[in-house]
C-alpha cells in the first residue's frame, strides 16, 4: 500500500498496489477481481453499457471508466472526455460527494 501525504503530513490518498490485492486475496494473478474484494458488488452493479465493446473497438471511448458525478455509475469516455473529467471539475465533484476531497 502506498500512502500519499501532503507537506503537513496529512494523508491525502491511499493506493493499494496489485501485489497487496493479490496477497489479500482480492484479485487473481491475472488481475481478475474476486467476490470478497471490497468493490466487487459496486463494480458488478455498475458494469459498462452494452455498446462499450463496440464503442471501444471503433475508438469512440477509451478503456478508462470514470464515475459519473451525477449518477454515481461507471461510464466510459474518449481520451478527451477522460481529460475533461479529471481536469474539468467533475472528478473533484465526485471526490467531494464521497468525502474524499483533500482540504
Amino acid at each position: 500500500m502506498v500512502i500519499v501525504k501532503d507537506e503537513k503530513g496529512v494523508i491525502r490518498e491511499r493506493l493499494v498496489e496489485q501485489s497487496d490485492q493479490l496477497r489479500w486475496g482480492w484479485v487473481t494473478e491475472s488481475g481478475f477481481m474476486l467476490p470478497h474484494h471490497p468493490d466487487f458488488n459496486t463494480i458488478l452493479q455498475n458494469s459498462p453499457s452494452s455498446s462499450f465493446r463496440s464503442d471501444l473497438k471503433e475508438g469512440k471511448v477509451s478503456n478508462v471508466l470514470v464515475v459519473d458525478s451525477a449518477s454515481g455509475l461507471l461510464r466510459a469516455g474518449s481520451p478527451k472526455q477522460v481529460d475533461e473529467y479529471l481536469y474539468g471539475g467533475e472528478y473533484e465533484c465526485r471526490l467531494s460527494q464521497i468525502g474524499e476531497l483533500p482540504n
